[in-house]
């Protein structure tokens, strides 16, 4: 009877820590952001709905679900997105959405506003539209 007694305040201890530690092993996301790509004519290309979790980034989530080409040292496209300026790293293109050439450049909007963080430095604010366009350079 004594072990019984004991199992179940065990039990009782255990469970109670881990409700009011917070802890939910059933969460799945803090949020959801969504990322549409658009080209130089200005048409939506794609468009995706992405959880996160409390630590994403938005840089991270972006090269998670598309492949993001950065510059490199050189100037040239590169996958790795290693080589990081004073302002961060420089998208050169998503997926289809690309501005290898001297002619364009990745414009980033939130919610429709010009962003005012660079890419690699972009907050994840819940039900966000986090959009990637194909811009002229004037």
């Amino acid at each position: 009877m004594k072990r019984i007694v004991l199992g179940f305040l065990l039990f009782l201890g255990v469970f109670s820590f881990l409700v009011a530690c917070g802890s939910d092993p059933y969460a799945t996301s803090d949020g959801a952001i969504t990322i549409e790509l658009y080209d130089e004519e200005g048409a939506l290309v794609e468009e995706k709905e992405i959880p996160f979790v409390e630590g994403d980034t938005f840089f991270e989530l972006l090269q998670d679900n598309f492949t993001v080409y950065c510059q490199n040292e050189s100037g040239e496209p590169d996958e790795t997105c290693d080589y990081e300026t004073q302002y961060g790293v420089y998208v050169m293109g998503v997926d289809d959405v690309q501005a290898f050439d001297n002619e364009g450049y990745i414009g980033f909007y939130i919610d429709g506003d010009y962003a005012t963080t660079g890419i690699s430095e972009a907050d994840l604010i819940d039900g966000s539209v986090y959009q990637l366009k194909y811009e002229l350079i004037e």
